[in-house]
């Protein structure tokens, strides 16, 4: 660019130089022979006209012509000594006059043309490598999610008895926000630039890199979402079971005849497993420790006397096995998602843009 612009600047002054030096070498005025014509009357020959040379042009109150065809014409009789300036213009003088503002106009077009396809070029060339430099960067933020999501799983989902749900990092730029404003023809357009015959394949391969980062993300969050909202809703149905069981034990005095001492049981266990560590409760632990204790002594007894306490039991059994089926689907989307994460990372990779 720069050189090109030095191009125009020494070719400009060259010109500029040059049709100086023709107007100061044609356009000075001269006296040169004339011929007059005059009337019969008040004709006088010139014998001689005096020939000056190097005359720059008059102040004002001289009167100046110029020659044309070796002749010049006087609009009226002039008085014997009267200083004429006269200019001496050729034909080639005539031509320029009117083709160099052309010209001019010409290369100005041409120039701004030159000037606004350099612009565009580097335009392109900035975009694309803006674009290359992103998705390049998409790489790191899908290592560190997947490496966030195989912790998850490890730490929450494959162990049985886990309750609390740990939180997963979430890294934004995989939404890919970004990229919506960015221009895909920029991106086009500098892939042509450096490879046309893959041009195609590249830039069909970079969109799918986007589309299914961005899918992925978005479904590992709503993956996330709609299991810690049913999670939520077991954990709440958990508590209102077992707080149907302690009301029906304690407050039905039929159970204490039924149950015998096997009662008197039954409400110790309520208490030293369940109501002694309210609100620290694990629930996935209370499957061995509670409620199969307490099925184990209730099945001794008439299951027809016991069917309501049994039947909140089975209540809160159902439960448990809702939130380890949660486990279960969030590990199998989040082992979908390290999948194609790290599809995505080696399409990444395989981007051969020189």
């Amino acid at each position: 660019m720069k050189k090109i612009c030095s191009f125009i600047i020494l070719f400009l002054t060259g010109l500029n130089l040059y049709a100086n030096g023709t107007i100061q070498n044609d356009s000075v005025l001269k006296i040169e022979p004339v011929i007059v014509e005059k009337q019969l009357s008040d004709s006088i020959a010139l014998d001689s006209a005096l020939l000056v040379s190097n005359v720059s042009v008059p102040a004002i109150g001289f009167d100046c012509y110029k020659f044309e065809n070796d002749s010049v014409f006087f609009d009226e009789p002039k008085n014997i000594g009267q200083i004429v300036y006269v200019e001496h213009t050729k034909d080639i003088d005539k031509i320029l006059e009117y083709l160099f503002p052309i010209f001019m106009l010409l290369l100005g077009v041409v120039i701004d043309r030159c000037l606004l396809k350099i612009n565009e070029k580097e335009r392109i060339k900035r975009n694309g490598e803006l674009w290359l430099i992103e998705i390049n960067a998409l790489k790191g933020s899908l290592e560190k999610q997947i490496n966030s999501l195989s912790e998850f799983i490890k730490a929450y989902c494959d162990k049985d008895n886990e309750f609390d749900i740990p939180s997963i990092p979430k890294y934004e730029s995989l939404k890919c926000d970004i990229f919506t404003s960015f221009s895909k023809k920029d991106l086009y357009d500098y892939l042509s630039i450096k490879n046309k015959e893959e041009s195609v394949q590249i830039f069909h391969k970079i969109n799918s890199i986007i589309s299914t980062t961005k899918d992925t993300y978005e479904q590992m969050l709503q993956c996330l979402n709609k299991s810690m909202e049913s999670m939520s809703m077991q954990v709440e149905a958990f508590d209102s079971s077992l707080q149907n069981y302690r009301n029906e034990l304690m407050l039905n005095e039929s159970y204490s005849i039924c149950l015998k001492e096997d009662y008197n049981t039954l409400l110790v266990l309520l208490n030293s497993e369940v109501l002694e560590r309210i609100p620290e409760i694990n629930i996935f632990e209370l499957q061995k420790s509670f409620i199969d204790k307490s099925l184990t002594i209730i099945n001794k007894h008439d299951k027809e006397q016991c069917s309501n306490l049994l039947l909140v039991l089975f209540e809160m059994q159902n439960i448990i096995r809702a939130l380890k089926n949660e486990k279960l689907y969030l590990k199998s989307n989040y082992n979908t998602s390290i999948i194609l994460y790290k599809c995505v990372c080696e399409h990444i990779e395989s981007l051969s843009i020189k």
